[in-house]
């Protein structure tokens, strides 16, 4: 079920949040599902609801367990996922959808390779950091550039597949 809250600070906000938590949901072993607008946001509304939740009364020392922070388009895919498989049910032995193109892939795609010490002379700029900014922030920065490139359906083993049956024998590469 949706829930939505709206205040003009955040702390009511977390507050609300952590009474809602507070109540069991109809599967006791289902994760909970948050949506925030940035990472920072994430780790500030875990370390909130940990004050509260599971804490002893008059503590604050509780645990924020098998909660699920996520970004709003985490939510949007999700949910156009599951209308896609609602419309077309997949064969029963068929392999869940991979998108390797999702951002949330992309990000961790693109840490490894300004990771890799090899790669430093290319990357330049990019592989070095200002002073307080993070490698994640950096590699989402970056993923982010892809996000117009983006398609909801189409995966790139697809398309990888449509180039090579629509060129003639002659013009395949291999």
């Amino acid at each position: 079920m949706l829930h939505l809250f709206v205040a003009e600070t955040i702390d009511p906000l977390a507050q609300q949040l952590a009474r809602r938590l507070a109540i069991p949901g109809p599967d006791p072993l289902g994760p909970e599902l948050v949506a925030v607008p940035s990472g920072g946001m994430n780790r500030w509304i875990r370390l909130e609801l940990a004050k509260s939740l599971g804490a002893a009364p008059g503590r604050t020392d509780g645990i924020a367990a098998n909660i699920e922070v996520v970004f709003p388009g985490s939510i949007r895919a999700r949910l156009l996922a599951a209308d896609a498989l609602a419309e077309h049910p997949p064969p029963l032995a068929a392999a869940p959808p991979s998108e390797p193109w999702a951002i949330e892939r992309l990000v961790w795609s693109i840490l490894q390779l300004i990771a890799d010490p090899a790669n430093a002379r290319l990357l330049g700029a990019v592989a070095s950091l200002p002073p307080g900014a993070t490698w994640y922030g950096r590699a989402r920065a970056i993923a982010d550039l892809f996000r117009p490139l983006q398609r909801p359906s189409t995966s790139h083993v697809d398309l990888g597949i449509r180039a090579t049956t629509s060129m003639p024998a002659a013009n395949r590469s291999p």
